[in-house]
């Protein structure tokens, strides 16, 4: 029944399984709030389980931490314009389970960083998400929306000039028919900002939303693999505003990627970049 303002000046705030947490809180540059899913809290009862009821705002640290790892695993649950992340600049980081998003209007308006650990999943369902950069080995997916690409959802990256690295998988392709499917809705990937996002060799990118570079520089690293083919889904389409796309080749061998067309936006001083030899020629991109 508490609902009252909750202020985390300083170490960590431990809210064990959650249900309905209520309080407005804000987490102070010093102070962590930790989120621990309960084993119960499955997408099938994920609206009444480990769910957070109130904004969460300050530069901070918030950690998600579920029982079990993956979709059918434990879900934290942020849900209506009333509830999330408003204003928070802090740091997400969801080191198990699931932090899932559902219709939140203003959510992530701060552009914190986000960290998702190896097994842990970021759920878009159905809105776009601004950070500030991504990294970890873990999976971004947009787990309910259905559609065309226009109806796709998407998360943008370095909104704040940030620079990342990761190494996980961006799923979210359309080919499943059931809602919190990993593959159900379609996904869009976006960089933003004058920093730069690397999507790692290790990392997968299965979804067929769009590709763009709109700010800074985003590369996509097929140096050290050994078959370097179509590391993007060869139907997802590119576009490059005013950023860089960079595609950083192998230093012997051929690298092969399909896209399912490009777009130069015209006047927006973007480009397109091949650097072959893992780079080392990149004083003379092609």
């Amino acid at each position: 029944t508490y609902s009252g303002p909750t202020t985390v000046l300083a170490g960590t705030l431990d809210l064990n399984a959650p249900r309905g947490f209520a309080s407005a809180t804000y987490v102070g540059p010093s102070g962590t709030l930790l989120v621990r899913a309960a084993s119960t809290a499955t997408y099938a009862n994920r609206t009444s389980q480990s769910n957070l009821t109130n904004l969460i705002t300050g530069p901070g640290t918030l950690n998600i931490t579920g029982a079990t790892n993956g979709l059918a695993g434990s879900w934290v649950l942020l849900n209506s314009s009333t509830r999330g992340l408003y204003n928070f600049t802090g740091a997400v980081n969801v080191t198990s389970g699931v932090l899932s998003m559902d219709n939140i209007a203003g959510v992530f308006s701060g552009h914190p960083t986000l960290s998702i650990s190896s097994g842990a999943v970021f759920a878009l369902r159905s809105q776009g998400i601004s950070v500030n950069s991504l990294s970890g080995a873990g999976t971004v997916a947009n787990t309910n929306n259905t559609g065309t690409e226009t109806q796709a959802r998407t998360l943008y990256v370095g909104a704040q000039g940030g620079s990342g690295t990761f190494t996980g998988a961006i799923a979210g392709n359309n080919s499943s028919t059931v809602d919190g499917n990993i593959e159900f809705g379609l996904t869009n990937l976006a960089k933003l900002g004058s920093g730069t996002q690397v999507l790692a060799p290790t990392a997968t990118y299965t979804a067929t939303g769009r590709f763009s570079a709109m700010g800074g520089v985003r590369e996509r690293d097929y140096a050290s693999l050994a078959n370097s083919t179509n590391l993007l889904a060869a139907s997802a389409p590119v576009t490059v505003g005013s950023g860089t796309l960079r595609f950083k080749g192998k230093s012997t061998g051929a690298t092969t990627q399909t896209v399912g067309g490009v777009t130069l936006a015209a006047g927006a001083g973007g480009s397109l970049r091949v650097n072959p030899n893992r780079g080392a020629a990149a004083a003379n991109p092609h």
